[in-house]
């Protein structure tokens, strides 16, 4: 074999291989052990520092606030663990809007952000819709008539695992871009377990 140092039998091929093979499996093994889920996760991303550690970086971080961009290590459990080479769904995070008045809001806001409110009784379902458009029609011409939204409208963007509403077909009410979800009242709270980042606000109308 090229190159291999002279008084030294130059090694099958077969055994070059199995042995780099082995080296592999160890490394992925210690990774494991060090880090946990993140060693296959494919959010995950190994980092080596200039001094020579090695740290695993979240890219799920950049969209949603209840992932550490450093994870203390190893993780054990995590509700975004994937494991590398399953396929990934391209538009698996979807850009949903809600119109709300202002009691909504600043219960929203007591969330940090996070979720929506538990619907009253006489409202059965939690309807998100599909477009900016729509949200923005029902919180500048309904809202803002409506004493118990304070005559006031806001359009709220947030996004949700795309996963989460496969159990829910999209209703049409009126023309093309009247496009919403139901979600039932008592799921509410499972789905805003599925939004990922905050709940911004985008518009906001207010009566005359």
């Amino acid at each position: 074999m090229p190159g291999w140092p002279r008084g030294m039998d130059a090694p099958q091929v077969g055994a070059v291989i199995g042995c780099y093979s082995a080296i592999v499996n160890v490394d992925r093994e210690d990774d494991r052990q060090r880090a946990g889920l993140c060693a296959d996760c494919r959010h995950s991303r190994k980092r080596l520092s200039d001094r020579g550690s090695v740290f695993w970086c979240c890219e799920l971080s950049k969209l949603d606030v209840r992932f550490a961009k450093y994870p203390r290590l190893p993780v054990r459990t995590c509700i975004g663990y994937a494991r590398e080479g399953t396929p990934e769904i391209a538009d698996e995070v979807v850009e949903l809007y809600r119109p709300v008045g202002e009691r909504e809001l600043a219960l929203i806001r007591e969330s940090g952000w996070r979720a929506f409110p538990a619907r009253l009784p006489h409202q059965p379902f939690f309807y998100p819709v599909l477009h900016k458009e729509y949200a923005t029609q029902i919180a500048r011409d309904w809202n803002t008539k409506d004493e118990a939204s304070g005559f006031v409208g806001y359009v709220l963007r947030f996004r949700v695992r795309q996963t989460s509403l496969k159990a829910y077909p999209i209703r049409t009410a009126g023309s093309s871009n009247h496009q919403e979800y139901w979600i039932p009242a008592a799921e509410l709270e499972k789905f805003n377990e599925n939004i990922v980042g905050l709940i911004e606000v985008v518009s906001e109308f207010r009566g005359a």
